[in-house]
């Protein structure tokens, strides 16, 4: 997939891979009530993000089934600095169900990101992780000014690789 390939289709489009594999080209299927987005792969396989957290995967290994944000609004990264931030998840597959996910969000700084032939200038946020009985991991985001985030790299649990998006052309 080429930049220009990307910015010919009409669809809001990632680029999404595990630690340990090729890139996927997802497009945007579907948007949910609560602004969940949907994005589908040629192989069948589903993530699910609302803002800058994946929330749903179908097809990866350890699935993640739900996460359950303490609201409804999903947070502005940048107003996460210095704080904690809690929300639930299920990982059926496993046998997990409403586990809480602590997170604590630090700014790393300044760095520049090629996404797909394009240059962007992001700030980069780390995510220090802890879950009932797993070992801590750090989730990854980059923000431009505006608070968008444009790439992460999040673990769905400590043993699984962490999963890679790059957002290609944003939804709306």
């Amino acid at each position: 997939m080429t930049r220009a390939q990307a910015d010919a289709l009409p669809y809001a489009s990632i680029l999404a891979w595990m630690d340990d594999s090729s890139q996927a080209f997802m497009v945007l299927g579907e948007i949910g009530g609560n602004g969940a987005l949907y994005y589908y792969s040629q192989t069948r396989q589903v993530l699910v993000t609302r803002g800058p957290f994946l929330v749903q995967t179908v097809g990866l290994p350890g699935d993640l089934s739900r996460t359950h944000l303490p609201d409804d609004r999903v947070p502005d990264l940048r107003q996460l600095v210095g704080t904690e931030y809690i929300r639930h998840v299920d990982i059926q597959a496993a046998g997990l169900f409403d586990i809480e996910v602590r997170g604590r969000f630090t700014l790393v700084g300044p760095e520049e990101v090629t996404i797909l032939e394009r240059h962007h200038t992001l700030t980069r946020l780390s995510e220090a992780v802890t879950m009932r009985g797993m070992k801590p991991f750090t989730n990854d985001y980059w923000i431009d000014q505006s608070g968008f985030c444009w790439k992460t790299r999040q673990h769905i649990h400590d043993r699984t690789d962490a999963l890679n998006i790059e957002i290609i052309k944003a939804a709306g």
